[in-house]
């Protein structure tokens, strides 16, 4: 009788993996393209002679966004049932631009926002409806107030310069803005402080999104410190800070 159970409960599941496997399939070639788009500039920005952008901070936090949700969106796919560190990335990453990207097209092309956001909602809500580990998405609560601490710290700084840039991207019509130049910085400092609440607030994934939360910030850090002159830089001074904070993160996350 258990293997007639279990054989009905494995008909019962195929269908569901197929359809997750088809919508992480179509988030995987989403964030492909991205990647094809943007994500080069992770190593391209560093050389001069290869990256004609307008500042290679905007071009290596691009670059280094991209890789990551890709590197994640592949992991879900692959194993979906114990990849749930980079799943929950995923999905707060994924939201974050899903958000963000549509609305700085919304004074221009309307229509075009809607779409994009009725096309995100349907691929977010399909991924989390069809994981075959869903319950496994739940966060498990348990505060770390050390890692919290560490995050308001880098709130204090980053969340004005996030909420500036923001404004920015909505309100200016030069040809920079209409490139999503400001937003996309701003997207890039939001995740890092989703990131790390969610590593405050999440046992079950407190490594790994605390990891991407530092991966990124070490990224804008060391760009800061290659390029302090350059526009959206944090200069010397900034970047040396963030690597500071980074080590603080990484020390704590490595004795939880």
């Amino acid at each position: 009788m258990s293997g007639v159970r279990s054989r009905a409960s494995g008909l019962r599941e195929r269908p569901g993996l197929a359809g997750y496997y088809a919508v992480s399939g179509l988030i995987v070639a989403v964030f492909s393209a991205l990647w094809l788009f943007e994500g080069h500039y992770l190593f391209t920005a560093w050389f001069p002679a290869l990256y004609d952008e307008v500042t290679p901070i905007n071009g290596v936090a691009a670059g280094a966004f991209m890789t990551l949700l890709l590197a994640c969106s592949l992991a879900a796919l692959v194993r979906p049932r114990t990849a749930l560190g980079p799943s929950k990335v995923l999905l707060v990453g994924a939201g974050l631009l899903a958000v963000l990207l549509p609305l700085s097209l919304a004074s221009e092309t309307p229509l075009v926002t809607v779409v994009l956001y009725a096309v995100a909602a349907t691929l977010l809500v399909g991924f989390v409806r069809l994981h075959p580990a869903r319950a496994s998405l739940t966060p498990q609560t348990a505060l770390d107030y050390r890692v919290l601490a560490l995050t308001a710290v880098l709130a204090l700084p980053f969340l004005p310069l996030a909420l500036e840039y923001q404004w920015l991207q909505l309100t200016r019509t030069d040809a920079v803005a209409e490139r999503w130049f400001y937003g996309g910085l701003s997207m890039y400092l939001l995740a890092i402080l989703a990131f790390l609440v969610v590593s405050s607030v999440d046992a079950s994934s407190r490594r790994f999104a605390g990891a991407a939360g530092v991966f990124l910030a070490g990224v804008l850090a060391l760009v800061s410190v290659v390029y302090p002159a350059e526009l959206h830089s944090l200069g010397t001074l900034g970047g040396a800070g963030l690597f500071v904070w980074c080590v603080a993160v990484a020390a704590v996350l490595y004795r939880t």
